[in-house]
């Protein structure tokens, strides 16, 4: 099986109507755009992968490297764009028919689960965006807090509409001090619905972070890892996200922080095609136990079928061919 093409489609794909506005504001309008992959192969076989936003970078040169090429030549591959790894995995499950996450291991779950994401608005949108949320079937939000709005406030107004069990996962932006997040930290303990920390402090501040940690009764969780994830064997936070990270990366990451221990989240930010990788990696991660995050559910329409629906905050692992979804 070799790669002899892949089309590449732009789609401008509605966001919701209640916060479209905001969104565009907070990411440009270029997080609408969406930008397709279609790998094409000598065997008739068709694997997809997408990537938010319009094309740029390197894409081009990693399309010319991709033709002529096997796809199980790039399994696992540590510096292969995530952009189009999903169609990768998509191509060896469909000629081998098997759903994509036994490229990566023993299935150690059937349900994933995931959280929806938004941007720092007033405390009245904001706990608009809880309401839209729990309708969605979602047990988790994460946004990111900003400095013209007042996270108390909002987490107050949050608080009055979320329903027993909802959590709110705050993205501080790795820009405070020790004393203000724990400040911070004071008024949060007042809201059940306050959840996780995640970036708190900048990023080499390992000390700070181990005593935020001894601290804090929320869930810690550390982002940016300047050491590569070795970060964890100093034990700085509870808990770690992997952002955008090639798959390569992702699977020795996740082998580290199971030899640990410790929990470990996604975030790739995409469609339907995103959001059902990111479940077929998961499924067989041992410790991949978080909410993981996409931001799937700011789009109103999507381009592929069918949609994985969430349901008491998880998404099922799709066990069709592939990734299991059909342009």
């Amino acid at each position: 099986m070799k790669i002899t093409d892949i089309e590449t489609h732009e789609a401008c794909v509605p966001l919701q109507s209640w916060n479209a506005k905001a969104i565009r504001y907070y990411q440009d309008t270029n997080f609408s755009y969406r930008t397709i992959y279609v790998l094409k192969t000598d065997n008739g076989l068709e694997g997809l992968a997408e990537m938010s936003g319009r094309e740029r970078g390197n894409e081009q040169e990693w399309k010319d490297r991709l033709v002529g090429t096997n796809p199980a030549d790039w399994l696992a591959n540590p510096s292969l764009p995530i952009s189009f790894a999903p169609a990768i995995y998509d191509l060896v499950g469909k000629y081998n028919d098997v759903p994509a996450y036994k490229s990566f291991g023993p299935k150690v779950r059937s349900r994933v689960p995931v959280s929806t994401w938004t941007v720092s608005q007033t405390p009245a949108k904001m706990a608009e965006e809880v309401e839209h949320a729990v309708e969605q079937g979602y047990t988790w939000l994460k946004y990111h807090t900003g400095h013209f709005h007042n996270m108390i406030d909002q987490t107050a107004a949050m608080q009055e509409v979320a329903p027993t069990g909802f959590r709110i996962h705050y993205d501080m932006n790795m820009d405070s001090t020790i004393d203000h997040i724990l400040d911070v930290i004071r008024e949060l303990q007042k809201f059940p619905v306050a959840g996780a920390l995640e970036d708190t402090l900048r990023v080499h501040d390992y000390t700070g972070y181990k005593l935020l940690r001894q601290k804090s009764p929320f869930q810690l969780i550390y982002h940016h890892m300047p050491l590569f994830g070795q970060e964890a064997v100093l034990g700085p936070t509870d808990s770690y996200m992997l952002g955008h990270a090639p798959v390569g990366q992702v699977i020795e990451r996740a082998g580290l922080f199971e030899a640990l221990n410790v929990p470990f989240m996604m975030q790739n930010v995409g469609g339907n095609i995103t959001r059902a990788f990111v479940a077929h990696m998961s499924a067989a991660m041992p410790r991949a136990t978080l909410h993981h995050v996409n931001a799937t559910n700011l789009w109103a329409e999507d381009v592929v079928t069918p949609v994985l629906e969430v349901g008491g905050g998880m998404i099922s692992v799709p066990e069709e061919p592939g990734l299991g979804l059909t342009l």
